[in-house]
């Protein structure tokens, strides 16, 4: 068994490599925006975005045991895995060309090719969850590799064939299918004839553990169906804003999140909440200046997108300063499950806990979300979209507040220092927004609008950093980040990294 990697080398290690494939997803995104009118927009988003949560929920509802019990090497992990993954795939189908045809009125060929969409999503997604278990950086690695199939298939079937919903589907498609067979084959390295046996004992249990998890899991699955409500109460340009809208704050903040997934498994095995603590401040203040500037300048980057969702910039505002407590909570949370040292049953007390207090916030976006689109609903797009950003800033900031209240003591007190430093982070990098503006109005082409953001944009990244470095906390961890790069952690008390 390899041991586990040092967290913040590690983390970072995964936030490049994640960052890398930000940057390809930036271009899909981008692309997907402006080629495809808003109704197939919404309904491309829907079901990839969406769909998928409703046909994964088997796979979810066991996510947490699943995924302890592969990053332990138990017994029958896999087996079980594999058996939710069938159950998954069974129903991918056709719930895709019921809610494809029902919620999004695509026609009867994009339908099915959605329900195809969906079942490969949860066959990518299940292997990459358990290379994430066993190999996180070369799940890591996986990622970008993935998104650049994704652009060359969105390229082809936005560009080279016709700028539809049904050939969008066909080339997500294809590179699900691509990525799946390379993150297999790297999986198969780890596998064990023992992790495949006893799936059935194996699922009972997990099926034992998971009964007092029911009643929030029920509640938090609520929040998938936020675009339901938006589609029945607001319509599809409200739904087709929102993905555009939390689109730029999604693509760093899942780079972040992916990096800081990895202290789960690590603070599960080795108990240390300091070094986690310290993975958590460095990602989240290194995501800090991309979501500020969005913030401060957010017509910019909706232009980038696609100026016909203008309307929506005060949204973005909201979205992007949110997705900071995002970063936050996401770090906290994996901190939060991995300072749960039993594995098996004997855990169920402390999840059941946590499972109860993280139902509430998902009960709060849900109800806030359903009450203003109701009370709006005769108001404008520009109106609802930012009722949808307060209602998703209400659930981020109650989970944040939650999870940190449940921290264990010793894990409180790692954390609580680096809370402060990321606030002073956020307001820094908001002075050096205002100061470092772009330089001429937004244009509405996309080489233009990239254009007018780079160079500014370029300067306030490299100031923010600059300035950055006054933290002794992170001149240390660069330092040590570095020296870990270049020999191999030698010196510094750290662990290579499983690749």
């Amino acid at each position: 068994m390899r041991r586990p990697a040092g967290p913040v080398r590690a983390a970072v290690i995964r936030a490049v490599f994640y960052g890398l494939s930000l940057v390809i997803n930036i271009v899909i995104s981008v692309l997907l925006a402006r080629r495809l009118v808003a109704k197939d927009y919404a309904a491309y988003q829907f079901v990839t975005k969406r769909v998928i949560q409703y046909a994964s929920i088997p796979l979810s509802f066991f996510g947490l045991w699943s995924y302890r019990y592969v990053a332990t090497r138990r017994r029958g992990s896999l087996g079980a895995l594999l058996v939710l993954l069938a159950i998954s795939v069974a129903i991918s189908i056709p719930l895709g060309i019921v809610l494809g045809l029902d919620e999004s009125n695509v026609g009867l060929e994009a339908a099915a090719l959605a329900g195809l969409v969906v079942a490969s999503q949860n066959v990518y997604f299940t292997i990459t969850s358990a290379l994430d278990a066993m190999r996180p950086v070369r799940r890591a690695l996986l990622s970008p590799l993935y998104r650049l199939l994704y652009l060359v298939g969105i390229l082809i079937a936005l560009y080279l064939m016709a700028p539809t919903l049904t050939h969008a589907f066909i080339g997500t498609l294809a590179a699900l299918l691509m990525g799946a067979v390379l993150g297999a084959y790297w999986l198969a390295e780890e596998v064990r004839p023992e992790y495949l046996r006893g799936g059935k004992e194996t699922l009972l249990e997990w099926a034992k553990g998971s009964q007092p998890l029911i009643i929030s899991f029920v509640i938090g699955t609520l929040t998938s169906f936020d675009a339901v409500v938006a589609y029945d109460l607001g319509g599809y340009e409200v739904v087709a804003a929102f993905f555009v809208v939390a689109a730029a704050a999604t693509l760093v903040r899942e780079a972040a999140n992916n990096g800081l997934s990895y202290l789960h498994q690590y603070v599960l095995r080795t108990g240390d909440v300091n070094g986690a603590a310290r993975a958590v401040y460095l990602v989240t203040t290194a995501t800090v200046p991309f979501f500020i500037y969005a913030a401060v300048h957010p017509i910019y980057v909706i232009y980038v997108f696609n100026p016909v969702y203008y309307w929506a910039a005060t949204a973005t505002r909201v979205f992007m300063v949110i997705a900071i407590v995002e970063v936050m909570n996401v770090g906290i949370s994996n901190v939060l499950a991995g300072s749960i040292r039993e594995v098996g049953l004997e855990s169920v007390g402390a999840f059941t806990r946590i499972n109860v207090w993280g139902s509430v916030p998902s009960a709060v976006y849900f109800g806030a979300l359903a009450a203003l689109m109701v009370a709006l609903r005769e108001y404008g797009p520009q109106d609802l979209i930012l009722a949808w950003s307060i209602a998703y800033g209400l659930r981020f900031i109650t989970s944040t507040l939650i999870n940190y209240w449940l921290l264990p003591k010793e894990a409180k007190s790692a954390i609580r220092p680096y809370v402060s430093k990321v606030a002073l982070s956020s307001l820094l990098a908001a002075a050096l927004a205002f100061a470092i503006s772009p330089w001429s109005p937004p244009v509405k082409g996309l080489v233009g609008s990239v254009k007018v953001l780079a160079l500014p944009g370029l300067a306030f990244l490299a100031s923010y950093f600059a300035l950055l470095l006054v933290d002794r906390d992170i001149r240390s961890m660069a330092r040590s980040l570095l020296s870990g790069i270049i020999f191999g952690g030698r010196g510094q008390g750290s662990v290579s990294p499983s690749a």
